[in-house]
């Protein structure tokens, strides 16, 4: 399989890394190198990663806030440029859920069928991406298998990328900041390379979450239920970046239509009956819209 290196983006949540570090410890495929990509005002990081004295952990202190995606952006690129062909992309709260995980994730390779060369990404979890809607779809269970391809693996789906995506210039668009970061790579990643997931593994995790009747559906991504704070700002970043990927990197007209009237009813559902709410999300719903049209991109509001 080559070389094996991990990457973990965080901001100011040194409380969660030691967990997560371990967890990537005690895979039965252990990455060589664990580079933590640090977006964090405070010392707080460094000071842990100091603390725990361990050559196989490295630090980086980005020195502002670069959000996601330009954490991604930074830790790919250093990875490739120390040499490491297979690199897994992580979040400070999303580490693997077994022990097993990557060498599962990497038994996709172990299929005659495929060249390695030709695969971009690989994932335990998955989904469609549906072009005319822009939306993109659960697989259902039935229609997972050993080796599962896939438009996108998203956030939490253990992506780990093939060094040739990022060799050709392929890499997360910094300027998305947060929020569909790893769709916008997964979209551009598939024109040129093959995404596969481990559909039984994939399976595995449904299984444990009670969900094993998937039967498909869209997976909207801020089409949820509203809460206040922070995840008002969350979906300023979704709905922004949808516009703005679907207008200007996808260029389709169809795709920016249909993100719109999903967020137009979804303001018009909250105004009618929960006015409170539709009012506070009407704020980040325009905002959201003239940023994404005139790419007025980067770090708006905090998360």
């Amino acid at each position: 399989m080559g070389s094996f290196a991990a990457f973990i983006v965080t901001f100011e949540r040194a409380d969660l890394l030691p967990a997560t570090i371990q967890k990537l410890l005690e895979q039965t495929i252990v990455p060589e190198k664990i580079l933590v990509i640090d977006n964090s005002e405070s010392s707080n990081t460094s000071d842990l990663i100091k603390s725990m004295d361990d050559t196989r952990i490295q630090y980086h202190r980005m020195g502002y806030n670069a959000g996601p995606a330009g954490g991604a952006w930074t830790g790919l690129q250093m990875l490739v440029n120390d040499g490491f062909e297979w690199i897994f992309w992580g979040d400070d709260n999303d580490p693997p859920r077994t022990s097993t995980t990557f060498q599962e994730i990497f038994n996709v390779l172990n299929s005659s069928q495929i060249e390695n060369n030709q695969i971009g990404i690989i994932g335990a979890m998955g989904s469609k991406f549906n072009r005319w809607s822009f939306a993109t779809m659960k697989i259902p269970n039935t229609e997972l298998k050993p080796i599962t391809p896939v438009d996108c693996v998203p956030g939490g789906g253990m992506i780990i990328v093939h060094s040739p995506v990022v060799v050709d210039g392929i890499l997360p668009d910094p300027d998305l900041f947060f929020g569909f970061e790893e769709l916008d790579f997964c979209l551009r990643v598939g024109k040129k390379f093959q995404i596969f997931v481990n559909g039984e593994l994939f399976l595995k995790f449904r299984k444990a979450a009670g969900k094993d009747g998937m039967t498909g559906g869209v997976i909207t991504g801020f089409l949820k239920k509203t809460k206040r704070g922070r995840t008002f700002s969350r979906e300023y970043y979704s709905l922004r970046n949808l516009i703005y990927i679907s207008l200007f990197k996808s260029r389709s007209l169809t795709g920016f239509f249909m993100v719109m009237a999903r967020a137009t009813l979804k303001l018009l559902t909250l105004l009618l009956f929960k006015p409170r709410a539709g009012y506070n999300y009407s704020k980040i719903y325009f905002a959201a819209v003239a940023h994404g049209i005139f790419r007025k991109m980067g770090k708006k509001m905090s998360l």
